[in-house]
């Protein structure tokens, strides 16, 4: 399954965020793994551009391709960038951002208070293997 990192990190804080997890991010290819700074990308959350760079390095270009891509989101910026794209967007908040701003705008297409409650199998994926 294509899969790819759209983040409003910046390439260098990327790294320091993620180098304690390499056995995690060595499930992304390297080329899909675009940042705040990557030059395609021209400008940030939320518009866009992100979500279509990211999108267009798996070969994904055309608007019926992105309706059927699946964003997780944890910001309200980033929520805001995967619905210009045109890419349905899995909520992920903080608790203290919901309290916060409420969620009651915020476009999303699934809420959810822990990626531990996703349910592939309700987006047409294969269910989470038990073992």
């Amino acid at each position: 399954m294509p899969i790819a990192i759209a983040t409003g990190s910046r390439q260098k804080n990327f790294v320091l965020k993620t180098t304690h997890l390499p056995e995690l991010f060595s499930h992304f290819p390297t080329a899909s793994i675009v940042t705040a700074d990557t030059e395609q990308v021209k400008r940030g959350k939320p518009h866009p551009d992100i979500f279509l760079y990211a999108a267009e390095t798996l070969g994904i270009e055309t608007d019926e391709d992105r309706a059927r891509t699946l964003v997780f989101e944890d910001g309200i910026p980033g929520v805001e960038a995967a619905v210009a794209a045109g890419m349905p967007v899995v909520w992920v908040p903080d608790e203290g951002l919901l309290a916060a701003v409420g969620g009651e705008k915020v476009q999303a297409t699934q809420r959810l208070s822990s990626l531990d409650l996703f349910k592939p199998e309700a987006w047409g994926l294969p269910p989470f293997d038990e073992a």
